[in-house]
């Protein structure tokens, strides 16, 4: 049998594979090999060694994980909340650089690391090019015309390079900037070439050491571990949970939410001292640290959130540590897990940091069936194809070992991830916790998360300075602003008198029948002409067997026909269900399905599977 045969033989039986030091490595989830494959392995053990030693498949088209494949879909503006690239735009400030040394360094980093030679295709594949031009780094003296450019850059997935490196020299510093897709390396990856390049640059080692796997072969054996059986456990896992699993939390948002693509960074530090209290009392209560801060913030979305159960999306960068040295490779190894919080019921903060610690580690445990799978499945489940888990935490709290670097991170960095509404990353050091928030523009009502915020700080100090919170009910305040605008909005005593809008409505047309209103692009109507339109209206859905307590479609462009058309639903004791006209048609259909109206009021050209499917009034039934 042919060795490539034989490799892919072994990784479609869910066995990953490949060489190290001159020995062959293997790895099998469901225990120890059969003796007839060890067997074949030995008996073509010459073969095999000399197969991944010469790198003849390194240069092959090999698949997009379910992670960039999410991110590959993303940047197309078909998907809701979609056309964004996945992408980190990064400032290192250094007392001074030479910036032919490290476009030296930098061509040494490429050469190195196959997927800085990467390309993504729209078919869905990867593939490491095998040679590339020499990359010049880009050299400015205005830190604002490299921010402004590369601060959310859109790369063509099928051109290379799918990165950038500058540099910004002025008296003071030197400032260097890294722009990178995430489809080719994640933000633990993006730290091991920086520390890589310090480590060269300051000559503490020369940075030769070859990685022990490449990406390409770690994602093959990965993926042959879905014919394993204990990728069918953790799918059932999850299958079990599907009908349980919260949905995301629902925060103040703005009624006219806009479809920016941009972002903006909130950041701070908590200091070391702060810092390692927090991880000592996580520690007293046996739990990590990533759990103690994603409590903190998970009580920050429960305060401004309508549920109290909801999911958060858990960004892990843990790769299978069974691959010698895997954190030395770079690319993309970001997973995801729909994280369950519940705050429904009153509960000891310690207990509360208890179970969030206890469902990460069960949800990891049954990681092999990934996270993004588990998203399509809700999607089927629920039969809404929009289903979002937009608020988002990301960890590296213990993973990246930056302690010494020269470069010092500064505040302009930003990072953006399709249908990402927020994302809190948090990353230490020997200098503290590093707290980083990216926020979609246009999304939330304006303060909201600026007061999340600010809340998430005071209490991540407030964890930090005293035991005795941990042994208080899990629950944070609304910063004192809030609470004095909600006590002055309460405190009134003035008696208000309770009617419907269309009893309003109608006294208002008795006593100025002749005046206008509405004013819409055909004119100006008066009240008189609004309630007979509305009489006419409430005539055709009574005719179409509507009645009081029914459900009535409103699907119309904003015009005086619309108004009517609430009004004249509201007057036969009917409620109305309004359809943004600019929305996707699978969700206008999804909307309409779950109301379950008797009636549907369109616009004249509408579509007729309307027609077909729903009683239907238009302007020509009226008027």
């Amino acid at each position: 049998m042919e060795v490539s045969k034989l490799i892919q033989n072994m990784r479609e039986q869910g066995i990953g594979i490949w060489t190290e030091g001159g020995k062959i490595r293997y790895l099998k989830k469901d225990g120890k090999l059969d003796d007839d494959i060890k067997n074949i392995l030995i008996y073509n053990k010459k073969e095999i060694i000399s197969y991944f030693e010469e790198e003849r498949e390194r240069f092959d088209k090999f698949p997009l994980t379910d992670i960039q494949m999410a991110y590959l879909l993303g940047r197309k503006n078909s998907f809701e909340y979609g056309d964004v690239a996945s992408h980190l735009y990064l400032e290192l400030d250094y007392p001074a650089l030479d910036s032919v040394k490290v476009q030296k360094i930098w061509n040494q980093l490429i050469d190195k690391h196959d997927m800085l030679r990467a390309i993504v295709l729209e078919d869905g594949t990867q593939e490491v090019l095998r040679d590339v031009a020499e990359y010049p780094i880009y050299i400015s003296t205005k830190c604002e015309e490299i921010r402004s450019k590369w601060s959310d850059k859109y790369y063509n997935t099928e051109t290379w390079p799918m990165f950038d490196i500058g540099v910004t020299e002025d008296k003071e510093k030197t400032t260097l900037h890294l722009s990178f897709d995430f489809l080719i390396a994640d933000w633990a990856s993006i730290w091991t070439l920086l520390i890589e390049f310090e480590t060269i640059y300051y000559n503490k080692g020369n940075g030769d050491e070859k990685c022990a796997i490449s990406f390409r072969n770690y994602v093959l054996n990965e993926m042959g571990m879905k014919n394993s059986s204990r990728y069918r456990r953790d799918k059932e896992y999850w299958k079990n949970r599907l009908d349980i699993i919260p949905e995301a939390p629902v925060l103040p948002m703005r009624s006219n939410a806009e479809k920016s693509n941009k972002f903006i960074r909130m950041a701070r530090k908590l200091s070391a001292e702060d810092w390692e209290k927090i991880k000592f009392f996580s520690s007293q209560n046996s739990v990590t640290p990533t759990a103690t801060v994603l409590s903190i913030f998970a009580l920050c979305i429960e305060r401004w959130s309508v549920n109290k159960k909801f999911s958060l999306n858990l960004t892990t960068l843990i790769r299978n540590n069974k691959y010698t040295g895997i954190y030395n490779t770079i690319g993309d190894f970001t997973s995801v897990d729909v994280l369950e919080i519940d705050l429904s019921e009153k509960i000891i903060f310690a207990d509360f940091v208890k179970n969030v610690n206890k469902q990460i580690f069960e949800d990891l445990d049954h990681s092999s069936y990934s996270g993004i799978e588990v998203i399509r499945d809700l999607r089927k489940r629920r039969k809404n194809p929009m289903l979002l888990f937009p608020i988002i935490f990301t960890s590296s709290i213990g993973l990246i070992k930056n302690d010494g670097m020269v470069g010092k991170v500064n505040n302009n960095g930003i990072s953006q991830t399709p249908q990402a509404f927020l994302d809190c990353q948090v990353m230490d050091n020997e200098e503290g916790l590093f707290i980083n928030w990216d926020i979609r523009n246009g999304i939330f009502e304006e303060g909201v998360i600026q007061d999340i915020f600010c809340t998430f700080l005071t209490y991540l100090k407030k964890i930090s300075e005293s035991v005795e919170f941990w042994n208080q009910q899990a629950n944070v305040e609304l910063p004192e602003k809030q609470m004095d605008q909600r006590k002055n909005v309460n405190s009134t005593f003035k008696e208000i008198k309770m009617d419907t809008l269309q009893n309003l409505f109608l006294k208002s047309a008795l006593e100025m029948p002749k005046k206008t209103a509405v004013v819409d692009e055909c004119g100006e109507h008066t009240y008189e002409e609004l309630l007979w339109t509305a009489y006419g209206i409430a005539d055709e859905l009574q005719k179409c067997s509507c009645k009081a307590g029914d459900y009535v479609g409103i699907k119309l462009n904003k015009s005086f026909f619309q108004i009517a058309s609430v009004l004249g639903t509201l007057l036969i004791g009917a409620a109305f269900v309004p359809i943004d006209n600019d929305q996707p048609e699978i969700r206008a259909d999804k909307i309409l399905e779950i109301a379950k109206i008797k009636c549907l009021i369109g616009e004249k050209e509408e579509t007729h599977k309307y027609r077909e499917k729903y009683k239907w009034i238009d302007k020509d039934s009226v008027i």
